[in-house]
């Protein structure tokens, strides 16, 4: 493995280091035996080394010790053996993906080589087998890039790494520009992708809350479309408080467990008590798997791209085991079937530094490039032609004890732009958090409610809270944040007495982050082992992230530079000792200003202006309902809706419990300590 150095600087806060190595118990053997002929044996070569392990795709792997299991003259003959990435995805005896395992199977050298064939099929005039690359760059990317060129916004950098990426991969790198036209290179936001994938994670965890909760019953607040996904359940019999308490009663299988981290989700599925995790997890794919379904389609359907073969798709990531993600192959849930190609949504993963290493070798450092238009994911939605749709706006509910003159959704009113309160995760927890509000108990959360809270609480043990504005009479509700052990730990509960009659402050919903494998373990052992028989969690839903500080602080974004030397380049800055926690605090804080996670709004706490921005979080809301319901419709067809059959298909991806083999003695996870 390489050493920490090669990691983001920013993955390396204070001492800690949740990055483990591979093969601490490897279940894959060293050494492939052939059938011998006539018991005619070779002994072990010199040294000991018997075998060797060859990453796919690597020429010359480094000779591996592995111990005789049998006498010199019983061993058969030896070949290399190749472990691909689906062999390590499989694999039960490692706790996560190493840098070592991952990089040599994605990299930039894996697109170039793709780059050159396309141009020597296009000089043949084979377009058929050529296969057109299109890229789509993670927010948290363009927020490092940002930061480490001192740009003025995340979007200047998206614009620049555009430039950068059509000129990388649009020929190879011995032609000449004037000589040859550089090939289409399509370059998306991931954002745009993103959008569908909450929309998708909001309706699954309404589904599974409600199906918990007594069905339909459950939902007591403002329908959407995200409350058709509810629609088909079984209604259980419940009204008035009995119905309160049922949906507020823990539910007997545990939270919802958050599975964008593919670190996380890799650790639940080979751990002792994985039948008990796995279960819990989410099964919406990530932003980045999104992306790669809708990048296909997008590609797909652009003209100059309609003779050529299937897209490669590369994603621009913040961490090294998304490559590991990347190697999952799509699946379905229910009886839906998996895409008719079999192929994976993603093709290939690159980190920031290994896309920044890239650039500067090929065109210079990026703050001396131009700026270029990115492609849209979703190009041709257009207003809804389907007015019957569930999300149409005049199907839109509103509340029923509204006050006249309540917001409907404007044409400027796009609630993501508008509000990037996440901490750098994605925004999961919030979009979460938001629609279980109102769908649930027609509450609506201002704009900047959950970064207002992060940071009025930073520090251990802090607690903070905000009032809401119901829109019933005599209801009361806020939303408060209690913070854990470390700030990577906090709950969001929202409290509410739903009755004037009944002035009990009930805890209605309660969301839990886990950032960093320390915090993921004690939340695990938490959800799995109840302090009392009988008694749940106490969380409805936990987003969980590998790293500390969440994606922001992915081991692939840009290290800090040395002040001294700013030209320096990745290679040699790789040979550096790791930076120290102070700069790679000052750079993580920098990341997180520019990328928005702390330039919410903070939201007013006097009753007129609370129930303005109230208002216009309820019409920018609606809006949001309106959009999705025409994604949906131009995505998966006319009546198609979030948790629907088409979109359980294509959006959603199967975890499994992966034991490890009999025959082999591999690490305990459960015996693992961070």
């Amino acid at each position: 493995m390489s050493g920490p150095s090669s990691f983001s600087g920013a993955a390396l806060l204070s001492d800690l280091n949740d990055f483990i190595g591979p093969s601490q118990a490897c279940v894959l053997p060293p050494v492939s035996r052939l059938p011998s002929e006539k018991n005619t044996t070779a002994a072990p070569p010199a040294g000991g080394n018997t075998g060797m392990i060859a990453i796919e795709g690597q020429v010359d792997a480094p000779p591996t010790p592995a111990p005789p299991t049998a006498p010199a003259d019983d061993l058969p003959l030896e070949k290399k053996v190749e472990i691909t990435l689906a062999d390590c995805l499989a694999c039960s005896g490692c706790v996560t993906s190493a840098e070592a395992v991952l990089v040599n199977s994605q990299s930039t050298t894996e697109v170039l080589r793709l780059v050159e064939t396309n141009h020597r099929l296009a000089q043949e005039g084979k377009t058929s087998e050529i296969r057109p690359i299109c890229v789509t760059i993670a927010p948290q990317i363009a927020a490092s890039f940002a930061a480490r060129y001192q740009l003025a916004s995340p979007a200047e950098a998206r614009g620049r790494l555009a430039h950068a990426i059509r000129r990388l991969f649009g020929l190879p790198a011995d032609v000449d520009p004037a000589e040859a036209t550089p090939a289409r290179i399509w370059v998306f936001d991931e954002r745009e992708a993103r959008r569908v994938g909450l929309a998708e994670a909001a309706a699954e965890f309404l589904h599974r809350f409600c199906a918990a909760r007594g069905g339909p019953a459950a939902l007591q607040g403002c329908s959407t479309v995200l409350a058709a996904s509810v629609a088909g359940l079984p209604a259980r019999s419940a009204s008035g408080p009995a119905r309160r308490a049922a949906a507020a009663a823990p539910a007997s299988a545990g939270p919802i467990l958050a599975s964008a981290c593919p670190g996380w989700t890799c650790y639940a599925e080979k751990h002792a008590r994985a039948a008990l995790y796995v279960p819990m997890l989410a099964t919406t794919s990530s932003a980045t798997r999104v992306a790669g379904a809708l990048a296909r389609r997008a590609v797909a359907a652009d003209a100059t791209a309609r003779q050529a073969g299937r897209p490669f798709h590369v994603s621009v990531q913040m961490c090294y085991d998304k490559k590991l993600e990347a190697a999952r192959r799509s699946g379905g849930l229910g009886d839906e079937a998996a895409p008719t190609d079999g192929g994976l949504d993603v093709d290939c993963v690159l980190t920031a530094g290994e896309l920044d290493a890239a650039i500067r070798a090929a065109t210079g450092p990026l703050d001396g490039l131009p700026s270029e238009q990115l492609d849209s994911l979703l190009a041709s939605l257009g207003p809804s032609d389907c007015p019957s749709h569930p999300a149409s706006p005049s199907n839109l509910a509103s509340p029923a004890s509204a006050t006249p003159g309540s917001p409907t959704p404007g044409p400027d009113e796009d609630l993501l732009s508008d509000m990037e309160e996440d901490a750098g995760a994605g925004g999961l927890l919030e979009y979460l958090l938001r629609a279980a509000a109102y769908e649930l108990f027609g509450l609506v959360l201002p704009f900047g409610a959950v970064a207002h809270l992060r940071r009025a609480a930073p520090t251990p043990g802090s607690r903070a809270s905000l009032p809401l504005a119901p829109f019933t009479p005599g209801q009361t509700a806020r939303l408060e944040t209690r913070v854990g052990r470390n700030a990577d730990t906090r709950d969001f509960v929202l409290l509410l007495v739903a009755d004037a009659d009944d002035p009990v402050e009930r805890e209605v919903l309660t969301f839990g982050t886990a950032y960093g494998f320390r915090n993921i373990q004690n939340v695990a052992r938490r959800v799995t082992r109840p302090a009392r028989p009988g008694a749940g969690s106490g969380w409805d839903f936990v987003e969980m992230m590998a790293c500390p500080g969440a994606c922001l602080n992915g081991a692939g974004q840009l290290r800090p530079v040395d002040p001294d030397k700013p030209d320096m380049s990745p290679e040699e800055a790789a040979l550096l000792p790791p930076p120290s926690p102070e700069a790679a605090r000052a750079l993580l804080r920098l990341v997180a200003e520019l990328y928005g996670a702390d330039a919410g709004r903070t939201p007013a706490t006097d009753s007129d202006a609370l129930q303005a921005l109230t208002a216009r979080t309820h019409a920018a809301w609606l809006a949001e309902m309106a959009w999705v319901g025409r994604a949906y419709g131009a995505l998966f067809g006319q009546d198609a809706i979030p948790y629907g059959p088409a979109a359980r298909a294509a959006l959603h991806v199967r975890y499994n419990v992966i034991e490890a083999p009999k025959d082999s003695d591999p690490v305990s996870l459960a015996s693992v300590e961070w």
